[in-house]
């Protein structure tokens, strides 16, 4: 029997570096509410630029956290839920914000319906990328913004 929300999820994963967290494709689409008609190797290359980029812009915090003696993000402490330390809960939530960002264009190709949510919205891509960089702050311990004398 055939249901509204019933839909294909994707089986890959996405190998990181050994210090951050695989990255389950599914769990993004499930956790971003990613549309089902998107297709699955969009979606991955999508997460894989957004691992890249994430990871390049917190490369000295895994460098450090290795020099502590935490040879991958899932050993250092911290505070925790369903067995992720906040380090991975929060590269996590950076890397699905980014990598939805860069999706918000294939909602429009979509089509619109009655139901629409708005998502290919300017706005709603900008306040994505806003997100991943204020999380991508707060693991390096940075307030939300900063001032800095040019």
């Amino acid at each position: 029997m055939f249901k509204a929300n019933d839909r294909e999820y994707s089986e890959s994963i996405i190998t990181n570096d050994g210090f951050w967290p695989d990255i389950d494709v599914a769990d993004f689409e499930v956790f971003r509410t990613i549309p089902g008609d998107i297709n699955h190797s969009q979606i991955a290359a999508a997460l894989v630029d957004s691992v890249v980029e994430i990871n390049r812009q917190l490369q000295d915090i895994a460098a450090q956290r290795r020099a502590q003696g935490y040879n991958t993000a899932a050993t250092v402490p911290g505070v925790s839920v369903d067995g992720k330390n906040e380090l991975i809960t929060q590269y996590q939530k950076a890397v699905f914000a980014r990598a939805k960002a860069d999706l918000i264009g294939e909602y429009a190709s979509l089509g619109r319906s009655e139901g629409h949510t708005g998502q290919d919205n300017p706005k709603t891509k900008a306040d994505l990328l806003a997100e991943a960089a204020y999380t991508v702050r707060n693991i390096k311990g940075l307030k939300r913004v900063g001032v800095s004398l040019l």
